[in-house]
């Protein structure tokens, strides 16, 4: 999800203020003292008094991101089911579009289930299995191991293109990840080597290159 801040005319009165060396230690910041789950749940805006391009840290206002009413019933499907694995959890939700545009509706758990029962390959398969069977197929269901980490990044590719994979084969119909840097584009095209029923092409040129993934004949 691309994190992008809202003008000032937009900033809520009850909009709490943060501030780190950069950006991300802000939103990080934010994220801790909003009490959510990762800044996926976190909007925000700068704090026009304080910010500067020559200042020592970033101050800005932050607020919770509202839950995307279509994704409760699902979120709460998933809280339950982390419950009885003795996992806490918290699950942010939002709407993104895929590479094509299309909306998607993303629940990003974040916290301990990647290194729990929950966390493992098969757990997180199986949740998305019935996750998507009862909610719809567009449902995207992510996990993030909280605290950050290099890994994340990659863990959060494979979730997308095993997701995508999933659709084109219950579709039939080829689908496009976000355009990505060419160590991206090769690790998706590598992760996909391993999904039975689609192949990989790539498409678009420069910075809009994408992966494509499209159903075998």
């Amino acid at each position: 999800m691309a994190v992008r801040p809202h003008p000032s005319s937009e900033i809520p009165e009850n909009a709490q203020r943060f501030a780190g060396s950069n950006l991300g230690e802000a939103l990080t910041a934010a994220a801790k003292g909003l009490e959510v789950g990762g800044i996926s749940e976190v909007e925000f805006g700068f704090n026009s008094q304080h910010y500067s391009l020559g200042a020592e840290e970033v101050e800005i206002l932050a607020w919770t991101r509202p839950f995307p009413s279509e994704l409760v019933d699902a979120r709460n499907f998933v809280r339950e089911v982390l419950g009885h694995l003795g996992d806490s959890s918290s699950i942010g939700g939002s709407i993104e579009a895929d590479g094509e545009g299309r909306p998607t509706r993303v629940l990003m758990v974040n916290g301990p289930s990647s290194n729990s029962s929950a966390g493992s390959q098969r757990a997180r398969a199986a949740l998305r299995r019935v996750a998507r069977e009862g909610f719809g197929w567009d449902i995207d269901l992510r996990f993030q191991q909280s605290g950050g980490g290099g890994h994340n990044k990659e863990d959060r590719l494979r979730d997308e293109v095993r997701f995508l994979a999933d659709k084109a084969r219950k579709t039939g119909e080829p689908q496009r990840l976000r355009p990505m840097n060419s160590y991206e584009r090769r690790l998706a095209h590598n992760l996909v080597k391993d999904v039975r029923g689609v192949t990989t092409r790539s498409v678009g040129d420069g910075r809009n290159r994408q992966v494509e993934i499209v159903p075998e004949d």
